[in-house]
């Protein structure tokens, strides 16, 4: 009875019931799909204050998610977003790792977590995001390239 309480309830987080019924809501999602002993090293890991090295992984991930949401993604283009946005905010809300870097570091930067990205979906370590938009480019790619060479295979 409680967990369809639990599953059928819409709970306010703004107060501190119904934050905790969606905090134990999304708890008991995550111990179903992952199982009890991952759910709760979620939640501890969670619950700790944020390191900075956990910070600028997540800062990068958030790079990361902007790139793969561009309509044509473009390195540059993105990295001179950056920039301009960076100059407009404060050390502790810039949208990269350092503070205020050049052009031409953020470009290489995001090229290079590009890159280890690629070579950790290989290598099938990656835990950080890949959009579906992504995905689905790079599948459409992969169809292009597949037909193409049974196109050329048969003349």
């Amino acid at each position: 009875m409680s967990e369809n309480l639990i599953k059928f309830s819409l709970h306010d987080v703004t107060t501190l019931g119904g934050a905790q019924m969606e905090a134990l809501k999304l708890f008991r999602q995550i111990e179903a799909h992952h199982g009890r002993d991952r759910a709760q090293a979620i939640f501890r890991e969670l619950s700790k204050p944020l390191s900075k090295a956990r910070a600028n992984e997540l800062k990068n991930w958030a790079l990361l998610e902007r790139y793969d949401t561009m309509e044509k993604p473009n390195v540059a283009e993105l990295a001179r977003q950056i920039v301009e946005e960076n100059a407009g905010l404060s050390e502790e809300r810039q949208l990269t790792p350092r503070y205020r870097p050049t052009l031409p570091t953020i470009d290489k930067h995001l090229r290079n977590l590009l890159r280890e990205r690629q070579e950790a979906l290989r290598e099938e370590t990656w835990e950080g995001p890949t959009s579906m938009r992504r995905f689905n480019r790079e599948w459409n790619e992969w169809i292009e390239a597949e037909i193409s060479k049974s196109g050329s295979a048969e003349t």
